[in-house]
């Protein structure tokens, strides 16, 4: 055991920069007073450090400080004094510690982010802080997060790893044992991250120092992962001891009466009616639930009241809507007590949202220019409903503000209907989706030249999507070398020579089963971000050869036969595969892109159904044996 003289006293807890992470959930209190489980997490990292002998800890504080201040004047800190060290611009990590200095004195100082919920120990790194040429001591989390740093020996021999994810890398968890000389190691600009003290440091023959432990950690920089740790409490008994116990009675009472599932994370003023029905939730204080509330894998800010399905996040609509999006609320007859939902992030730059006061809702879509096409967005909804295909109505637009309020189509999608859907309402419900397609694109084609569209489908479009599964999918899933991804280029270029060829009519570009909503029975387009004129292969591989759903292969030929018939189309069946092959490589560079992102690391389950449904694509085309063969069956 180490003595109790030898623990660090000192440590600070870095809060400033979390105030700007995990939008929407910016609200009137910074990140660090957020609830898990009923405690603050700042409480949760005080009570940690406090545990690890600390006696003194500083602060640093950017959004909301006075509310920081008034917390821990106000609540208990387990004998611990706190400072704040107030940052008007924020400095990042060197710049935090540089501005703190006066705090610090001779001995090692323990460094620690507010955004984690974690359960270490500290033992294995106050033996390791007196080892020779040892400036810093890390906690390593082997197993979980982006597994970003090289390790070697015990070492971090490199912060930003060449092959994240790898054999010897492991993920930065913001425990730090330092000694006071790291400081020298700061540069003199304001700003800067520890990291490049770190590497100084390291150039000069110190070590940073690893310990490589699974212990409890999550990042909780996104309401996603939020909820998974949420979640893992709930589940492991020996975790129980980072909840309020109050807070695990109620979850426990609401379990019993079979109104949740899951878990329930509920402030103790939080009122929630007999009937409402939950899973995976944490409600905020001063929150209502009603009768008709269905909540699942949410997370809900008061003070609001709620008599709805909801999902995600739900927080007030004042704290969160701009002057001109509450005006456009207000016009589309949406009250002023209204709530606002959070949906996951896509893939595009747009963010949506649900307007919802119980009686009436609306969509909101706020988009970045960024990507050309989601300033394209309104026109072609406009051109869409004109041409009679079943799209959202736009209830208004700022041009000025880039967003739009649209009719709200609910959150019956295809895939939704297709997760548990017999082989019978499989095939009628894509046979309307078949139908809405044929319909798009006979009604479509032939667009004014007035309307403004994405470049066509051509050559170095196609060679782009080519090579993105190639960086994406072969090199960083795979693991392929350069060597070996271009190989398999070369016998896959045939494939969009082929789609070249083909008649040009409008197409969706991204048309899978997220993309197609189901409203009163009744199919809708969404989310048409590169609609232009292409292939009509493309977009029918793209909904029926979707990973998300893997059709049977006799429902797939069936449902091309369907479209054929409707359209007149003469598209064949090796047609058909080819266009899969090239919609598949597009998918599968995407999923490895997106997977790797924090706020879409959920597309990381699609890679190996795409792959499976690439091998089916290959399979029906003449000649592409070979091809298959290089392709593994698993990953």
């Amino acid at each position: 055991m180490t003595k109790a003289k030898n623990k660090p006293r000192k440590a600070m807890i870095l809060a400033a920069g979390f105030g700007t992470r995990m939008r929407p959930l910016t609200l009137d209190r910074p990140k660090p007073l957020m609830p898990f489980w009923g405690k603050p997490i700042l409480q949760h990292a005080i009570d940690l450090l406090a545990s690890f002998g600390v006696k003194e800890i500083v602060i640093n504080c950017h959004y909301e400080a006075a509310q920081i201040m008034d917390y821990v004047r106000t609540h208990p800190t387990n004998g611990v004094s706190i400072s704040l060290s107030f940052e008007p611009e924020i400095l990042g990590t060197g710049g935090a510690l540089k501005k703190a200095a006066w705090f610090f004195g001779k001995e090692p100082f323990w460094l620690y982010n507010a955004d984690v919920i974690s359960l270490p120990s500290a033992k294995p790194l106050l033996d390791l802080i007196n080892k020779p040429k040892t400036i810093a001591v890390v906690w390593q989390q082997p197993e979980r997060g982006p597994r970003s740093v090289d390790v070697s020996g015990g070492k971090i021999t490199n912060f930003i790893s060449k092959t994240p994810g790898a054999e010897n890398t492991s993920t930065f968890t913001g425990l730090q044992l330092i000694k006071p000389a790291l400081l020298d190691f700061l540069p003199n600009s304001d700003f800067s991250s520890i990291i490049t003290a770190y590497t100084s440091a390291m150039k000069k023959g110190f070590a940073v120092r690893t310990v490589e432990k699974d212990w409890f950690w999550n990042d909780l920089g996104k309401p996603e992962q939020y909820l998974e740790a949420h979640v893992e409490v709930a589940a492991k008994k020996k975790l129980h001891k980072l909840a309020d116990a109050s807070v695990l009675i109620r979850h426990a009472a609401l379990i019993k009466r079979g109104q949740a599932t899951g878990f329930v994370s509920a402030d103790p003023s939080s009122c929630i009616h007999p009937s409402t029905k939950l899973q995976n939730a944490v409600i905020w204080e001063g929150v209502s639930l009603g009768a008709k509330a269905k909540l699942k894998d949410v997370i809900v800010a008061g003070p609001q009241k709620i008599n709805h399905a909801t999902r995600l996040v739900s927080v007030p609509a004042s704290l969160c809507l701009s002057k001109a999006e509450t005006k456009a609320a207000s016009k589309a007859k949406l009250k002023k007590s209204s709530s606002i939902e959070v949906f996951s992030a896509r893939g595009s730059d747009r963010s949506y949202f649900r307007l919802h006061d119980n009686q009436r809702s609306a969509i909101l879509m706020r988009y970045e220019m960024n990507r050309a096409e989601n300033g394209l967005f309104a026109e072609h909804t406009a051109f869409l409903n004109r041409r009679n295909v079943p799209v959202a109505k736009i209830l208004h637009h700022d041009k000025q503000e880039q967003f739009i309020l649209l009719e709200d189509l609910g959150n019956i999608s295809l895939l939704s209907i297709a997760e548990n859907a017999s082989r019978r309402k499989l095939a009628r419900v894509y046979s309307q989706a078949v139908q809405l397609t044929a319909r798009f694109h006979l009604n479509a084609s032939k667009p004014p030249k007035t309307l403004t569209l994405q470049a066509p489908f051509d050559k170095t479009l196609y060679d782009w999507e080519r090579g993105y599964f190639a960086r994406y999918f072969l090199t960083q899933v795979l693991g392929w070398n350069k060597k070996q991804a271009a190989l398999l280029d070369d016998e896959l270029r045939s494939v969009s020579s082929k789609l070249l060829k083909a008649p040009e009519v409008m197409v969706h570009r991204d048309l899978q089963s997220t993309n197609i909503m189901f409203s009163k029975n009744k199919a809708y387009l969404i989310d048409f971000q590169g609609m232009r004129l292409g292939a009509a292969s493309y977009d029918l591989a793209s909904l029926i050869l979707d990973p998300y759903v893997m059709l049977p292969l006799e429902l797939q030929k069936t449902l091309l036969s369907e479209y054929v018939e409707i359209t007149g189309d003469k598209i064949t069946e090796q047609l058909f595969w080819y266009a899969g092959v090239q919609r598949l490589m597009q998918a599968l560079g995407a999923y490895g892109r997106l997977s790797q992102l924090s706020g879409t690391v959920r597309f990381k389950r699609y890679i190996q159904p795409g792959l499976l449904m690439l091998h089916r694509a290959l399979a029906e085309i003449e000649g592409m044996e070979k091809v298959s063969a290089r392709l593994p069956r698993a990953i």
